[in-house]
This record gives C-alpha cells, structure tokens and sequence, in this order.
C-alpha cells in the first residue's frame, strides 16, 4: 500500500485510484494471509475441515471455527474472538469484533488472521481458543483481479460493498472503497519493467601509414578507409559484427560514421 501512495498523481490529490479489481460471477472460499509462499502444494484446500451441512452458503461469507474444531460459515457482522497468526504460532484475542475489525487487528499487531494449512495447525487454533467459537482467516467472495491472479489479498475499507469495482482511496489511509465501474477516475497500472539499454563502446586503436597523396577531406575516400577498417576489424575478431557501427577518428577528431546497409 505504501508503494501506491508514491504514485498518485500528485501529493495533493486526495481521491479514489481504479485498481485491477471487480466483482465477477462467482464466489470462492480462501484466505485473508494471500502470502503464496506460506502454502504448500494443497494446502489452501480445506474440504475436510467443514462441519455436516457446512457451508450453507445463506449469505454467510466468513469462516469460524467451533470449539469442536469444525468450520462453520457465519454473517461477517456478528462478533467473535479472533484468533492471529504471528511467527509461527497462534494468538486468541480476547475482543469481541466483527470479521472485518479481527482482519484490521491482526493486520495491524500481527501478521494476519489464522491459515489452517493441516491438520495439526487446526488442532493447535482449537486449543488455543478453547470453548470458545472464533474468526479464523477463511472468507468468500467474488471479487476477482483484471490479470486473472488467484491473489486474496484485500485491504477494504469497514463498510457495505454495494458497487462493482475497487478502487485505492489516499483519504481512507489506502484502504480500498469500491465505487460505481462508470466513474471516471485516475487509474495505476504494472507491468515488468523493460530493461535499460546498455550501450557498449570498444576503442580500439589501430595503426595506419595512410598515403602523403590522399586527401582526407575527401568523404568517400574517409568512407573506403573506414570500411577496410570496420571489415579488417571483423575478420581479426575484434568487431561483433560488420553490421555494428563504426566511428573513424584520426588525429583525436572524428572523420567519419559508418552504418553499414
């Protein structure tokens, strides 16, 4: 978020900033922690973890888990302790919060809500909450990027989501709003950088007994000698290819340039 903060339009500019992402047809579950090198291979399924008859999928797109240990899915309005990952081990915190306040606490004094990559870690979390039924970091929604990236990463802000496209807003701290897909508004775009051009100089000094009788304000004569030499270069390995360009210089002042056809 920070680096979007570098590349508003300028430092005044307090507005919405159209991101890569919009509302698609379909929901999935997955993880608030979008770090993929946290997961294994597999390790973002969690089929075997629901309750019987969960999820219900009624509009209930957050995930807890019960004292028992089972996945059921809940309105992401109602209040639970949470449970934070953070170095490798599981936190319960003790604040009763909605789904959304527990992602922004975690964040914030942690690393994120709590990933159940296995078995084990599932048991661990239900030890570490007790009898009591918490938020563990499995949300669903439809939400899906324009490059077509499986990332779940979201940062929004703490409001009803009503429109179809997201937007970075600078006056909400970065946290992201969602606004209606035919506003105008300025937008950031990515792309792999393309690499600076390297240009190579090779001196090479070459030692010549020129003829008394030539004149060297003649153009095309200046154009042979620097073509003998560009082609004697080339045969000695010393030029990368007779196609290169090639600059004369006699005397310390530049005669000629050839650019071979």
């Amino acid at each position: 978020m920070n680096r979007l903060n570098h590349l508003t339009i300028d430092s005044g500019y307090v507005g919405a900033v159209w991101i890569g992402l919009k509302k698609g047809q379909y929901s999935r579950w997955q993880w608030s922690l979008a770090d993929i090198d946290y997961y294994s291979e597999g390790q973002t399924q969690f089929s075997e973890f629901w309750d019987q008859n969960q999820p219900d999928n009624l509009n209930e797109d957050c995930g807890v888990m019960k004292n028992s240990g089972k996945w059921h899915d809940y309105f992401c309005t109602t209040q639970h302790f949470p449970v934070c990952y953070d170095a490798g081990r599981f936190l319960m915190v003790q604040q009763l919060m909605t789904w959304r306040e527990a992602q922004l606490y975690c964040r914030k004094h942690h690393t994120d809500l709590a990933s159940v990559r296995n078995q084990t870690e599932n048991k661990e979390i239900c030890n570490v909450a007790g009898r009591s039924n918490v938020w563990i970091g499995l949300f669903k929604d439809t939400w899906t990027w324009s490059d077509q990236s499986n990332s779940s990463f979201r940062y929004w802000v703490d409001r009803e989501l009503n429109e179809s496209c997201a937007a970075w807003n600078r006056s909400t701290s970065g946290q992201w709003i969602d606004r209606e897909c035919l506003k105008e508004c300025p937008f950031v775009c990515y792309g792999n950088p393309r690499p600076p051009t390297v240009k190579k100089i090779q001196v090479v000094r070459v030692r010549m007994t020129p003829d008394p009788n030539m004149d060297l304000n003649d153009a095309k004569k200046r154009e042979a000698i620097l073509q003998q030499v560009s082609l004697t270069l080339f045969i000695s390995r010393l030029l990368p290819s007779f196609n290169h360009a090639c600059q004369l210089t006699l005397y310390g002042f530049k005669v000629a340039d050839f650019m071979p056809t």
